[in-house]
């Protein structure tokens, strides 16, 4: 029983410290000056009551105490204490153990002032007792709530009475009681405080005039500041003629050299002519103190400057289907801008998507567009175009007041053909299947429909002028349960191998029906096995997806 009334009270014990600490942390969110800090030694008589061995009664003990505590530290108000006091113990009864105590204590507190030379501290530490007693001498960590009542009698002479509760953690008795009355001095310790930051600020030019003549556009505003310690922050506030801030500008640390300033609000609206503008800088140091500095910005006469219209654009591309394919017919893509100007062009920018709408090649320059941009059908990072599919092209022109007129249009290819000894190469990902299908006619896109149409009557074009060549069709997959081996190892035998069999297998039928001879056409089903990119690559996989034609010259 006597176990767990000392838990619970430990408990109730941890629940004071806890509630003592986020009081001081709440007293201290207030932001103070620097305070000064006072240091205060003491010396005191110490009276010690402790439970009796038998717990019946308490003992008593008498000592003294001596320590030094400083106020003020970090925050005002803000009270540590070391102490170290000795009492003796007089038992009541002859055979009762002596006990000597030793008590080392480390405090916090907050000086409450009650009066102007009353003082209400309370207190918490911890620290270590030592029990030297006729059977041995024992030591035990303490936790120790208490409070003082200081009163200032002469100048720095402080009278104080305390009491103070010592919880052992292990020991022969618990709690330890403990009462003084004592005096301390106060000497304070008054910290170097540096003096305020000095700031001007100096304008130029004398008359600001911002209409784009070229000719006092920009007002420069420069500081000159002389700081004693750290700058925290800085405020530049432009006032109109009504002290309404027009626009401001903030920054933390040192303040810059000097503010350049366009004459617009921060809603983009123009100072108005022959007008003052008050200019004020405000700095914070590191103490917290402001120094406030201010000037005027005169504003000229401004021009009137019609502003031109806005460019036009337009792009025209040739030839109609783009091979990249090195065999010097379409070989390189011609975009021809064509840009109507009312002013001078800034810079432009020329932006390719890949079928899937990311971002393929770009070109940019500053000035005039050029007459004529050719590509070679290469992405930024070196890859080629697909067959078969659309690319589209951005151009985007910026004239000097950063108007921005653009154009698109779309790059068809062609059917890419790669020689290599006596075999043709070309692959198709714009071949489009139902999901999980091997038909070619999509019931909810007729345009789809029509494009794989459109494309296997340019393969028959294209087969019919190698008619000294037999045609192998590979049709590939692409996994979705690539990260699982065994689930990639299902996948592949019970889906995509005898779909892309299927695959290839409809698209030999469709060209068989459009004139091309059966015997000259064979058919293979890889599924994934022979991916063109890694299956995590999400941006690309797409092109896993694809319908391949191998031409091999027949042998004499």
């Amino acid at each position: 029983m006597l176990t767990v009334k000392r838990i619970h009270f430990r408990r109730k014990v941890l629940f004071v410290i806890i509630f003592f600490i986020a009081l001081l942390n709440s007293l201290s969110a207030e932001v103070y000056p620097r305070p000064v800090v006072t240091i205060c030694p003491f010396l005191a008589s110490s009276m010690l009551l402790y439970p009796s061995p038998s717990e019946d009664f308490l003992e008593m003990g008498n000592g003294l105490m001596l320590g030094c505590g400083m106020a003020n530290i970090f925050i005002h108000h803000l009270y540590a204490q070391l102490s170290a006091d000795f009492e003796i113990s007089n038992p009541r009864i002859e055979d009762i153990n002596y006990h000597n105590f030793y008590n080392f204590v480390l405090s916090l507190g907050y000086q409450f002032p009650l009066l102007d030379s009353l003082l209400l501290v309370p207190a918490i530490g911890t620290g270590v007792v030592f029990q030297h007693t006729t059977l041995g001498i024992y030591y035990s960590p303490v936790i120790n709530i208490g409070a003082s009542l200081d009163i200032n009698l002469i100048k720095n002479h402080h009278l104080f009475f305390s009491f103070d509760t010592s919880f052992l953690i292990f020991g022969l008795h618990e709690p330890l009681f403990r009462f003084q009355l004592g005096f301390m001095n106060h000497y304070q310790v008054i910290p170097e405080i540096p003096e305020k930051t000095i700031a001007a600020i100096r304008i130029n030019p004398p008359l600001f005039s911002p209409d784009g003549d070229g000719y006092n556009d920009l007002a420069e505003i420069a500081f000159d500041v002389t700081s004693f310690c750290k700058i925290k922050h800085w405020y530049l506030s432009i006032l109109d003629p009504h002290e309404n801030i027009f626009i401001s500008f903030t920054g933390k640390g040192s303040v810059p050299e000097k503010v350049m300033w366009d004459g617009h609000s921060v809603h983009g609206k123009l100072v108005e002519p022959e007008t003052n503008y008050n200019v004020m800088l405000q700095l914070y140091d590191e103490l917290n103190r402001e120094t406030i500095t201010r000037s005027v910005i005169i504003t000229d006469t401004l021009s009137v400057r019609e502003i031109p219209k806005e460019s036009k654009v337009s792009i025209r591309i040739t030839p109609r289907l783009f091979s990249p394919d090195n065999d010097n017919n379409n070989d390189l893509a011609e975009i021809w801008p064509d840009v109507t100007a009312y002013c001078r062009i800034d810079r432009w920018t020329l932006t390719i998507l890949d079928p899937e709408y990311h971002d393929f090649y770009f070109l940019s320059g500053e000035g005039e567009v050029p007459k004529k941009i050719t590509w070679d059908g290469h992405s930024t990072d070196g890859d080629l175009v697909e067959s078969a599919m659309e690319y589209y092209v951005n151009l985007s022109v910026y004239d000097e007041y950063n108007r921005k007129a653009e154009a698109n249009q779309v790059i068809y290819t062609d059917i890419l053909v790669m020689k290599k000894d006596d075999r043709i190469n070309t692959r198709i990902q714009s071949i489009t299947f139902a999901p999980y299908s091997a038909s070619l006619f999509i019931n909810d896109s007729v345009e789809k429909t029509t494009k794989n149409i459109e494309i296997l009557n340019r393969l028959v074009e294209l087969f019919t002028q190698y008619k000294d060549y037999t045609i192998r069709i590979e049709g590939h997959a692409n996994h979705l349960d690539w990260e699982d081996p065994e689930k990639k190892r299902i996948e592949q035998e019970t889906i995509l191998l005898p779909l892309s069999l299927k695959r290839a297998q409809v698209v030999k039928d469709s060209l068989v029906i459009l004139g091309i001879e059966e015997d000259r056409i064979s058919v293979f089903g890889y599924g994934g096995d022979v991916p063109l990119v890694p299956f995590d690559d999400i941006d690309n996989r797409w092109k896993n997806r694809r319908v391949e034609f191998v031409l091999i010259r027949n042998s004499l």
